[in-house]
């Protein structure tokens, strides 16, 4: 009688597969996307923290000095380096700095705390803020 034509056996075949691999391809595209977003706002945030120890680590202080100039010039170049990133240092943020003498030397650790704002709402949860701490020694007074 009537024999089954192979072509038309076939033809949603394509369109099954296509169906099966697009939901895998979108989830690894956006966790691409997702986890470059998180390393770039890390990355910033170790930058400001970085940059703020460093300044604050050539900062001089007069001899009876109570570190509060070390502490000013390293929280002001840690929010400079974020504004300067496109990442202004507003609601969630924090910039602390503690300046503090051991074994007859004069440290300064500058640590910064920015929210991380997820792009999709899948990998929402990677984490809620990038924290990056820098201790640097002070140069001689």
């Amino acid at each position: 009688m009537g024999r089954l034509n192979p072509q038309r056996k076939r033809s949603g075949v394509a369109a099954v597969e296509f169906a099966l691999t697009l939901p895998v391809f979108l989830l690894a595209v956006l966790g691409t996307v997702e986890l470059s977003n998180f390393i770039s706002n890390f990355h910033h945030v170790q930058r400001a923290a970085r940059d703020g120890a460093r300044v604050g680590s050539v900062t001089l202080e007069g001899p009876d000095g109570d570190g509060s100039l070390i502490q000013a010039a390293a929280a002001q170049q840690a929010i400079d380096v974020l504004e300067s990133s496109t990442k202004p240092c507003n609601a969630g943020c924090s910039v602390i700095v503690d300046v503090y003498p051991s074994d007859g030397r004069q440290f300064v650790t500058v640590t910064v705390a920015y929210p991380y704002t997820p792009l999709t709402w899948m990998f929402g949860q990677l984490a809620d803020q990038s924290i990056a701490q820098f201790t640097m020694m002070t140069q001689q007074q």
